[in-house]
C-alpha cells in the first residue's frame, strides 16, 4: 500500500484518502488531472490491493469482535461492525475504480465518498466497543480485587 501512495504523491498530488473522500465530479478530476497518468495506475493498484485487505481486516476485526463480546456475554451483532466497514470499503474501491475509468464520475466520486465515510465510522465503532471493553474489564477486575464492605 506505501508505495502505490508514494507514486501518487510522487506527481504532487494528493494520496489515496483525499480521492476517497473527494465527494465531486470537480474535485476528483482535479485529483485525477494532478496525478496524471502514472498517479492513476498507483491510485489503481492501490484500490485492488485494497480488496484484499478489506478482506483480511474485516474478518480479523470480526473474529476480535466476537472474541471480546463473548467474554462480555454482548449481543452476536457487534461482530457485525466488521463486516459492514469491509463492505463499505469495496463499494467505496468499485466507485472508485469506476471514476478512474470515467464512468459516472460525479456518482461514483459521492457513492465514494459516502461509502469512505461509513466505514471509517464502523471502524472507529469497532475502536470505541474495543475500548469501552477494556474499560469494563478492568472495573469487574477492580471489584473483585478490592470488594465492598
Amino acid at each position: 500500500m506505501f508505495v502505490p501512495e508514494r507514486g501518487m504523491k510522487s506527481t504532487g498530488g494528493p494520496g489515496i484518502i483525499a480521492f476517497e473522500l473527494a465527494g465531486t465530479e470537480e474535485r476528483a478530476n482535479q485529483i485525477m488531472d494532478s496525478w496524471g497518468d502514472s498517479g492513476r495506475r498507483a491510485a489503481r493498484t492501490s484500490l485492488k490491493l485494497d480488496f484484499g485487505y478489506a478482506a483480511s481486516y474485516g474478518v480479523l476485526t470480526a473474529l476480535l469482535l466476537d472474541r471480546i463480546r463473548q467474554r462480555h456475554d454482548d449481543s452476536a451483532l457487534v461482530a457485525v461492525i466488521a463486516g459492514a466497514a469491509a463492505f463499505a470499503d469495496v463499494v467505496e474501491g468499485v466507485s472508485l475504480l469506476a471514476v478512474l475509468k470515467g464512468t459516472d464520475v460525479g456518482v461514483n466520486a459521492r457513492r465514494a465518498r459516502r461509502a469512505a465515510s461509513t466505514k471509517f465510522g464502523f471502524l472507529a465503532a469497532a475502536l470505541g466497543y474495543m475500548a469501552w471493553s477494556l474499560l469494563r474489564s478492568e472495573s469487574v477486575d477492580a471489584s473483585v480485587s478490592h470488594p465492598q464492605g
